[in-house]
C-alpha cells in the first residue's frame, strides 16, 4: 500500500509505502477492520522538478535528488496521474508511479532500488 503527495506549493513529491495488514486505507469509510494501523516501511521524497499535462489531461509530474557526488545517493520519482483523463482508449490505470532509489555503500556494496506501482480503475 502506497500514499503519493504532491505539494505544489513546497515543489515536493514524496512517496510512502505502508504494510496495512487492516486494509485502512482501502477500507470503506465508516469500516473497522481491525485495530492494527498501517506501519511506514519506505518513504522517499524528492524536490519536484517538472509538472506537465498532455492533451488528454494525464499530468506527469517528476522529483529527482541526485547526491551522488556528494553522498552517493540519488531519489528519483515519477507520477504519472491519469485521473482527469479525458481520451477514452485502453489506459486503464488511475495512478503510475515510479521510484529509482540507489544508496551509497558506506563500507558496504551499493544498493539501487525501482519500486512500480499503479491504481487500477474499476469498470
Amino acid at each position: 500500500m502506497g500514499v503519493v503527495k504532491v505539494d505544489i506549493i513546497a515543489k515536493e513529491i514524496t512517496l510512502e509505502l505502508f504494510d496495512d495488514i487492516c486494509g485502512t486505507y482501502t477500507a470503506k469509510p465508516g469500516t473497522i477492520t481491525c485495530l492494527a494501523m498501517p506501519i511506514l516501511k519506505a518513504e522517499y521524497v524528492a524536490p519536484l522538478q517538472t509538472r506537465k499535462s498532455d492533451g488528454c489531461g494525464t499530468a506527469i509530474y517528476a522529483g529527482k535528488e541526485d547526491k551522488r557526488p556528494v553522498d552517493g545517493n540519488l531519489t528519483a520519482i515519477k507520477l504519472v496521474d491519469n485521473s482527469s483523463r479525458v481520451c477514452e482508449d485502453v489506459l486503464r490505470n488511475l495512478a503510475e508511479v515510479t521510484v529509482v532509489s540507489q544508496t551509497a555503500g558506506m563500507g558496504g556494496p551499493a544498493t539501487k532500488k525501482v519500486v512500480k506501482a499503479s491504481t487500477e480503475r474499476a469498470f
